[in-house]
């Protein structure tokens, strides 16, 4: 029996609907899932007590360095000591001196204790403010070296004398800078100098400098991670939940297709595109009108009663109309 006019068809068939309602509770469970992992990930756990700390390397035995003297100038006798760290830090690769330094060295501690420091790879980082160049230095590899003054933060405003052969590319000169560097050397000694208020002294080491250029630290990195790529080896939930919303959507315009022919095989065409703005029988058409008012009622009777009669006419009506009426 073919559907009535006046029902109301589902919008989904069959079990499409709590089929959807699944589908749907499971990408919201995707995506708190999603929401909350990290913030679990992040959660700081219970750390481990620190039982010991960075042991500082051995200080150098070389006997070169016996007759290093402490808070003066670079004296005479202090040349044989002077050329042996700097042919040791020329030897060692920067990688070396990475994998060795002593990170965690304090100004205070290389002032108060320098025999202990003598000769051990420390590494610093701070702001460079002066630089300058020597020239024509018969020791030095080409002839040439460098000696910037730095401030790290435990020193300020202490600073540290460090001594280096080869310049950064592009490293700014001249007495006024401000550059951030990170510099691994070997320990000398505590050099004085003369200060504005009092003579002071500063530790001197002598290694290798690393900087970056502003346009170097400006410049992207590349992510392997970005894009697409990154977004389904980093992130498969949410491809998971994008395919589950996207089957939805398909699945419900497919959906809505097969209803909407359904529709026209019981109804016929010309009820799902008769009444204005409306796109299906049902539920997206406008009801039909089943009330007359008694105007054009009246006017439907007058038409139908001036019409001429059809022999050929064989309706109901035609019949009725031609056949004689009995008398009262």
């Amino acid at each position: 029996m073919p559907a009535s006019r006046d029902s109301d068809p589902s919008f989904f068939q069959g079990s499409e609907f709590p089929r959807l309602v699944v589908l749907a509770g499971f990408a919201i469970a995707l995506a708190l899932a999603l929401w909350t992992f990290p913030m679990i990930g992040s959660r700081p756990g219970k750390q481990p007590p620190i039982t010991s700390v960075e042991a500082i390397p051995p200080a150098d035995d070389n006997p070169v360095l016996l007759d290093v003297e402490d808070k003066t100038r670079l004296l005479p006798e202090e040349g044989a000591a002077y050329q042996y760290l700097l042919e040791k830090a020329r030897a060692t690769p920067l990688e070396k001196f990475k994998a060795t330094a002593y990170r965690d060295a304090l100004f205070s501690q290389i002032y108060t204790r320098p025999a202990r420091y003598r000769g051990v790879p420390i590494r610093l980082e701070g702001i460079a403010m002066r630089i300058t160049v020597e020239q024509e230095v018969a020791i030095a590899k080409e002839g040439i070296l460098y000696e910037v003054w730095l401030r790290t933060a435990d020193s300020t405003p202490n600073p540290y004398v460090v001594v280096f052969e080869d310049a950064p590319e592009g490293f700014p000169k001249g007495p006024n800078i401000e550059e951030n560097v990170v510099f691994y050397g070997y320990f000398l000694k505590l050099m004085a100098y003369q200060a504005r208020d009092t003579a002071r002294a500063a530790p001197l080491l002598i290694g290798k400098l690393v900087w970056r250029s502003p346009r170097a630290q400006a410049e992207p990195v590349a992510n392997p991670h970005a894009g697409w790529v990154g977004l389904v080896t980093q992130s498969p939930w949410l491809l998971l939940i994008g395919l589950v919303l996207v089957y939805s959507v398909v699945r419900l315009a497919f959906t809505a297709r097969l209803f909407g022919r359904i529709v026209q095989s019981v109804v016929g065409p010309s009820a799902v595109t008769t009444h204005q703005g409306g796109r299906i029988a049902g539920r997206f058409t406008s009801p039909y009108q089943r009330d007359i008012s008694p105007e054009e009622l009246q006017a439907w009777v007058d038409s139908v009663a001036n019409r001429e009669l059809d022999p050929d006419d064989d309706s109901e009506l035609s019949k009725a109309r031609r056949s004689p009426r009995p008398e009262a």
